[in-house]
Parts: C-alpha cells; structure tokens; sequence
C-alpha cells in the first residue's frame, strides 16, 4: 500500500469509528464530522493561512470544534503545523486543552508526544496506528490529557 493509501485508509477509518465512537452517548447532535481526504471540503483558516486538516469536527453553526490528523511518519517539521491546526480549536474548559488528535504509525507516538509537548502545542490526544495484512487499521491511544473516555481502542 502507498504512502498516500494508507494515510486516506486510516483517515477515512478515524473518521467513521471515533468521530464519535460507535457507543458514544456524549457526541452533540449537532456536530458533523468532515473527511478531507481525497476531495477536500472543509478549509480551516490558520494564522499561516488556509489548510485542510484531515478529519473536521463542525457543529451547526460551522464552528471548528475539534481536529484529527494522520501522518504517516513524524518529522520536526510537523510541529509548525500541528500548532497551527490546534490554535484554531477553542479550549475545552473541562479538560484544560484543544480538542485536537494526532495519529501517528505504531513506535512514533513518543516522539510525536514529545514534540507536541516541547512546542507547546495543546492537544486532546496522542494514537497510534497499524494496519494489518487483510487491511484492518488499528487504533492505539498513547496519551489523552483531554477527553479521558476516548482513551480506547
């Protein structure tokens, strides 16, 4: 599998399984969840201008409510980024940090944990990923300092 088809397999399957979880009784109602892979749809201005996050969570009235991104290998140069996508999302004044996730390939969630933390950068959650031979993608949470009951497989 490519680079390319793995990060829109494991995008497109964040999406439909923990935007909201299947069981999740807490989800608003009124928010919908918006895939930018292939054919992207949802433009979120960032203060260096506008981008496409993977994975969009808008209420109603089209505010940004939360953010996941999959990367398919971490790189210091991802941290400008990742910064500029979290400072878009307001703080949750229930857990103290931005609803925004970051998914990252199985064995890199410590270095994406450490440079989400050595930017300052606030974050709802770390994962890992892998994919298995039939295609199957499995989710790892690594750290959630916010939203502590999305910290399931």
């Amino acid at each position: 599998m490519s680079e390319q088809s793995t990060h829109d397999v494991v995008v497109r399957h964040v999406a439909a399984t923990r935007f909201p979880f299947p069981d999740q009784q807490n989800w608003p109602a009124n928010y919908d969840t918006v895939v930018n892979v292939g054919d992207p749809a949802r433009v979120v201005a960032t203060a260096e201008g506008d981008a496409y996050p993977d994975i969009v969570i808008v209420d109603d009235a089209g505010v940004v409510r939360e953010m996941g991104e999959v990367e398919t290998e971490v790189t210091p140069a991802l941290a400008a980024k990742w910064r500029s996508y979290a400072a878009t999302l307001s703080i949750n004044p229930d857990t103290g940090v931005r609803q925004f996730f970051v998914y990252v390939p199985l064995g890199q969630e410590e270095t994406a944990r450490a440079m989400l933390d050595g930017h300052g950068v606030s974050y709802a959650g770390v994962r890992a990923y892998a994919i298995a031979a039939d295609g199957g993608v499995r989710i790892v949470p690594y750290v959630t300092p916010g939203a502590a009951q999305d910290h399931r497989e």
